[in-house]
Order: structure tokens, then C-alpha cells, then sequence
């Protein structure tokens, strides 16, 4: 009873945190008329992303490299599929055009990375990500982040030529200390309805006796992918479209190259043959996305693809029980 009472406490804190994160990201994004999307890839997406930093700092040291993986493709997975198959469904919705031509083919880039760097047995190595692998990874990081800054001129240069007015809408935290402290906060509680929730979870899944990779690519995936639900759910009710997605994309590439670029510097990991199904997955789920953009009503991802999506992740989850 306790573990369950500790499971519903974190996922308030999960409901309240994005709340706090989401009001705070809108309210700088209005503040400097910088486009909500620039916000989603950095510092929301930043802050869902702590839960899956902390799994894998703590299973780095620890050993678990299994928990590692699993969490961190797991929530990849999960925040495509699931997550924007679920925002879909809700609430149908269009992309911007960065995102569609920018943001997912840099996605689809460092999984492609990911998984020449991870299974090296293709060039007659060892299957391991090395120090030196998380090295580049933290370097491609680098790199997005330089991209996100050179996005915010290309977009003040848009609306410079556009004649672009400000939003009349008024952000709901005028004061800039009001602003960090709603943005601090919500990482607290993300962070800390993360871990509860996490912790939680593993307990109540291990006691059922489930393996420790299947717990880390489902109840942990999804438990530290909650954040990423919460804040595109309340985004996409908002119409706050362009953070919404640019949470997921932006979570995506955080995991991938931040996440996990950290956990491998701090301690190799082996990875087993059968993860490069994991991120082929991985890699069809964001091509997928892609493609869909160019069905029907262009620009736009649909309820029936988001059906698609949720189906996707329920036979991926359908794979991990018979693999």
C-alpha cells in the first residue's frame, strides 16, 4: 500500500511539475518573443529529460547497464509512439516547418550514430560504447545546442522581414524572478515526481518477478517519460503546438546524446546484440512521423495516425514479452 500511495504522490508532483515548467517556458518564450519551439528543445526538454538522467547516472555506477539502455530507448520509443499518439488523439495537430525538415532528421541522425557506435561487431569490434563513443555523443550535443541557438536568429530574422507583431496575449509571470522560479520549480517536481514514481514502479514490477531489462524499456520507460506526457498533453490543450513537439524532439535528442553520452563517460557499457532491434524500432518510429507529415493534410499529425501510433507501441511492448 505504501509503494502505491508513494506511485500516486509522484505523479502528482509529475501533473503539478509540468504545470509549473510549462506556464514558466510559455511565459520567457513571451517575455523575449522567442518561439515556443526554441523553449521546448532546450529547457523543457532539458528538464523532462531528468528522470532518464538520473536512471542512468545511477546505473552507470551502479552497474546496471541493462536499466541504462533499456530506460533511455525505451523512452525514445515511448515519447514518439505513445506520447504523441496519445497528444494526437486528444487533440490532432499541426508541425512547424523546422520541425518537420530540421528537428526530426537531426533525431534520425543520432540514432543512426547511436547505433553504428553501439554495434561496432559490423566492423569486426567489440558491442561497446566506450568513453570515447560518449565523447562524440556529448559533441553532437554541442552541436544541437549551437543549431537551437542559430534557430532562435533564423526565427527573429523571420519575423524581423515579416513584419511579425508580438503576441498580444501577456505572459502569466511578468516578473523575471517569478519566471526562473516557476522554470526551477518545475524541474524540482519533475525530477522528484520522476524519481517517486520510478522508484515506486520497479518496486511493485520486480516484486511480480519481471526481468530487469523488460522492467527498464516499459514501466521504467514510460514512468520517466510521464513528464514528456504531461507537459505535450497540457501543451497541446494550450495550443501550445510548437512546444508540445518540440519537447518530444528535444527530449529525443537530450536522451540520446546528453543522457546517454554522460553514462557511457562515466562507465563503458556493453551493449547486447539484440538492442539494434531496439533502435531500428527507434529509427522507423521518427521516420514514420516524418512520412506522415506528407499524408492527407500536410504539416498535420492526425488522430487516425496517432491511432497508429499507440497500436505501434502496444505490438513493440508485444515484441519485449516475447523476446
Amino acid at each position: 500500500m505504501i509503494e502505491y500511495l508513494y506511485l500516486i504522490g509522484g505523479l502528482i508532483l509529475l501533473i503539478q511539475g509540468s504545470d509549473w515548467l510549462l506556464e514558466g517556458a510559455a511565459s520567457l518564450a513571451k517575455k523575449f518573443n522567442i518561439h515556443k519551439l526554441i523553449i521546448g528543445l532546450t529547457i523543457v526538454a532539458f528538464g523532462t529529460s531528468l528522470p532518464e538522467l538520473f536512471v542512468s547516472i545511477v546505473g552507470s555506477t551502479t552497474g546496471g547497464t541493462n536499466i541504462v539502455l533499456g530506460n533511455l530507448f525505451g523512452s525514445n520509443i515511448a515519447n514518439i509512439l505513445l506520447i504523441l499518439g496519445i497528444t494526437a488523439l486528444i487533440m490532432p495537430f499541426p508541425l512547424h516547418h523546422n520541425t518537420i525538415w530540421k528537428e526530426i532528421p537531426f533525431s534520425f541522425l543520432t540514432f543512426v550514430v547511436v547505433l553504428l557506435l553501439s554495434h561496432k561487431a559490423i566492423f569486426g569490434m567489440q558491442n561497446m560504447l566506450t568513453q570515447i563513443d560518449g565523447i562524440i555523443l556529448l559533441l553532437l550535443f554541442v552541436l544541437f545546442i549551437y543549431y537551437a541557438a542559430d534557430l532562435i536568429r533564423e526565427r527573429h530574422e523571420e519575423r524581423v522581414e515579416a513584419k511579425e507583431e508580438i503576441e498580444l496575449a501577456e505572459p502569466k509571470f511578468k516578473n523575471m524572478y517569478m519566471v526562473l522560479g516557476s522554470l526551477i520549480v518545475g524541474v524540482i517536481a519533475l525530477y522528484s515526481g520522476g524519481r517517486m514514481t520510478v522508484d515506486s514502479v520497479i518496486v511493485i514490477a520486480a516484486n511480480l518477478g519481471i526481468s530487469q531489462y523488460f522492467i527498464s524499456a516499459t514501466v521504467l520507460a514510460i514512468g520517466t517519460s510521464l513528464p514528456e506526457l504531461f507537459v505535450s498533453i497540457r501543451a497541446a490543450f494550450r495550443k501550445e503546438i510548437d512546444l508540445a513537439v518540440g519537447n518530444i524532439i528535444g527530449s529525443n535528442i537530450f536522451n540520446t546524446l546528453f543522457v546517454l553520452g554522460i553514462a557511457t563517460i562515466i562507465k563503458p557499457i556493453q551493449t547486447p546484440n539484440t538492442l539494434m532491434i531496439d533502435i531500428i524500432i527507434m529509427m522507423a518510429a521518427t521516420l514514420m512521423l516524418f512520412l506522415f507529415m506528407f499524408i492527407g493534410k500536410k504539416n498535420m499529425l492526425k488522430r487516425w495516425q496517432g491511432v497508429i501510433f499507440i497500436l505501434s507501441y502496444i505490438s513493440y511492448i508485444g515484441y519485449l514479452i516475447f523476446r
